[in-house]
């Protein structure tokens, strides 16, 4: 695995992490780095979300960032709480929907304990990767302005280190076993 610090000092061009409203951990990294960081709800990225090309542009054309970076953490407490969430609230559902249907096609178990959790949080962040890759490929973001968009996983547990992993796209019936 790398630190965060490791992975900052590799990247090459300006770069926006995305990430969600409770990871704090990232904050004090990216203060000393040629990186900005926004927040998103569960790092959801989506037009529906906010997160159109408008706000891609801003970013590209403004700030002169070429990297987004989707940024999952193995304790979000957010997509904890949409897979326990008994309400109908109709601005949750979506998502919790997706998460929910995601956790069955994937077989999480609640009984399997942190690793299928973790296991689980990684597919999601993979989907939410090509989600977003397909959006600006579909809006011509990619070849237009030469941008590229990747997504890392955030390990909590060990906060001296703060390991991180980078994400791939994975096919929706491909486990990260």
């Amino acid at each position: 695995m790398t630190t965060i610090e490791q992975y900052c000092n590799t990247l090459d061009q300006k770069s926006l992490f995305i990430v969600c409203n409770d990871c704090n951990i990232l904050m004090n990294e990216l203060s000393s780095c040629n990186c900005m960081y926004v927040n998103a709800f569960a790092s959801i990225v989506s037009p529906d979300n906010g997160f159109d090309v408008a706000w891609f542009k801003q970013f590209i054309v403004d700030q002169g960032i070429r990297h987004f970076i989707l940024v999952s953490h193995y304790d979000c407490k957010i997509l904890k709480f949409l897979m326990t969430d008994l309400s109908e609230n109709p601005e949750w559902l979506e998502r919790k929907n997706e998460i929910l249907e995601l956790a069955e096609e994937f077989g999480y178990f609640k009984s399997e304990g942190e690793r299928s959790m973790h296991r689980l949080f990684d597919h999601y962040m993979a989907l939410q990767l090509q989600k977003v890759r397909e959006y600006s490929r579909k809006n011509h973001l990619e070849s237009d302005y030469k941008i590229y968009i990747s997504a890392i996983a955030v390990d909590e547990r060990n906060l001296t280190v703060n390991e991180i992993r980078e994400m791939s796209v994975l096919p929706i019936n491909e486990s990260l076993n």
